[in-house]
């Protein structure tokens, strides 16, 4: 089975193990260790719950070593991404392609593959009840932060 991969101008392809490679046209491919491509860091997702069926949404995926080439993958699907820079990524996410259940998202960078970090598809009542939660739950982390800002003065 042949895969096939574009490289634009001053992007890497990392192939790990023996390949067979065609340049058609542009540059000859620099061909060296897959190793040398660094893994990204996945911080965060922004949402990190969203309706299932619901109304599209824009994904962002903060972390670090994003490069142009790096691809936001939600469960085996790799999503159309834009590079915004080496920590911030961006995928426009059709919610009513998912039904309710929690997707692993991640992000690859040639072979190299990031740790997951959960995306919560749950249904409307669902989703107000976590996002209600998570308010609270970061009501009450800024006034944990409050208190000991307060203590440090005292």
């Amino acid at each position: 089975m042949a895969v096939h991969y574009e490289v634009r101008p001053g992007e890497t392809l990392a192939i790990r193990g023996p390949a067979n490679v065609t340049v058609k046209g542009g540059e000859v491919p620099l061909i060296g260790d897959p190793g040398s491509v660094e893994a990204p860091t996945l911080e965060a997702i922004d949402p990190d719950t969203a309706e299932a069926g619901g109304p599209d949404f824009m994904l962002t995926a903060t972390g670090a070593g994003f490069k142009a080439a790096s691809t936001i993958v939600i469960g085996v699907v790799d999503v159309v991404t834009s590079f915004v820079d080496e920590g911030t990524l961006t995928a426009n996410i059709v919610a009513s392609s998912f039904v309710p259940g929690e997707m692993q998202v991640k992000v690859r960078t040639g072979p190299q593959v990031s740790e997951p970090v959960t995306l919560t598809f749950a249904d409307q009542a669902d989703v107000e009840t976590l996002l209600a939660k998570k308010r609270r739950k970061n009501e009450a982390g800024e006034e944990q932060k409050t208190e000991k800002r307060r203590q440090k003065t005292d």
